[in-house]
């Protein structure tokens, strides 16, 4: 059951029925015309306009909230508008799938997700910094000493330490060394579900995961690939929709044990599981202050 949050009470109904405008296809009318339930039932049934009718109600409401907001130093989404496109291309998934929770006040449930994941941002930013610290510290600790051999303190390794810090918290996290009872990276479930995504995947796809991965903002793809912002985005959306669909039946083939490896695997690179311990962010939010986005004007 979904908690509401109570900042959603007092924000001004500007997001339904606010997108009509003169000269718009049809299509996009019926779905400018529907409520916030009603949009949601026309995506669960693949309605495209409705999707686009999703983005274009919400968008300009986070993105206002998002002007106000600091990003921080070091933070892997460097931009409010990025942040924004994730929470929104995220949670259309979320909303959609079977099971997905009940949700009396959209536009509240959007500003309780983007604020948790800025949360998950600063988290994620603070982390960095830190190892920039460290890396500092070692920097001036170690003296240059030519012909220095790999592995041990001179230039070579604090070199090492500096690229370190410098990768992106999601590559950072995938790839550091495994605890010794964590083998869940290179558990048969896991390495099954990776050749699923690779072989259900095009090359254009897997671009685009990339892409996503590295909290590239949809305006920026929609630019590489030379078409419009809606229709990058649309195609964002097929790409989550289809790859959770996988997801769901892949899980549905796993037992106790396996489920738990892939969620531990994913939980460590930093990703949400989509099927194995997939979390309401009203959930997860549930406890954190009720003011939209933080308290930083």
């Amino acid at each position: 059951m979904t908690s509401e949050p109570d900042e959603a009470e007092r924000l001004p109904d500007r997001a339904e029925g606010s997108t009509v405008a003169r000269g718009q296809r049809p299509e996009r009318a019926r779905a400018a015309a529907l409520d916030d339930r009603a949009l949601l039932a026309a995506m669960q049934g693949g309605d495209e306009w409705a999707w686009s009718e999703f983005h274009a109600r919400f968008r300009p409401l986070l993105a206002g909230i998002a002007r106000h907001v600091r990003m921080p130093v070091g933070a892997d989404v460097t931009a409010a508008e990025a942040l924004v496109d994730e929470v929104l291309a995220d949670e259309a998934v979320r909303l959609t799938q079977p099971g997905a929770p009940r949700v009396m006040n959209l536009a509240g449930y959007l500003v309780r997700a983007a604020r948790h994941k800025l949360i998950d941002v600063r988290r994620a930013a603070a982390r960095r910094q830190r190892r920039y610290a460290e890396a500092a510290t070692d920097a001036t600790r170690h003296a240059p000493v030519r012909g220095t051999v790999r592995g041990t303190a001179g230039p070579a390794h604090v070199g090492e330490a500096v690229v370190e810090t410098l990768c992106s918290e999601y590559a950072r996290r995938a790839s550091e060394p495994r605890e010794p009872n964590d083998d869940a990276a290179g558990s048969p479930a896991v390495r099954a579900l990776a050749a699923a995504i690779r072989d259900m995947t095009s090359d254009d796809e897997r671009l685009l995961l990339t892409w996503l991965a590295e909290r590239v903002s949809h305006r920026m793809i929609a630019t590489w690939l030379g078409v419009s912002y809606d229709a990058a985005t649309k195609r964002i959306w097929r790409l989550c929709r289809k790859l959770r669909a996988a997801a769901v039946q892949y899980g549905a083939r796993l037992g106790d044990a396996e489920r738990a490896e892939v969620d531990r695997f994913l939980r460590r690179a930093g990703v949400l599981p989509p099927v194995v311990a997939s979390v309401s962010p009203a959930a997860a939010a549930r406890d954190c202050p009720t003011t939209p986005f933080d308290d930083e004007r």
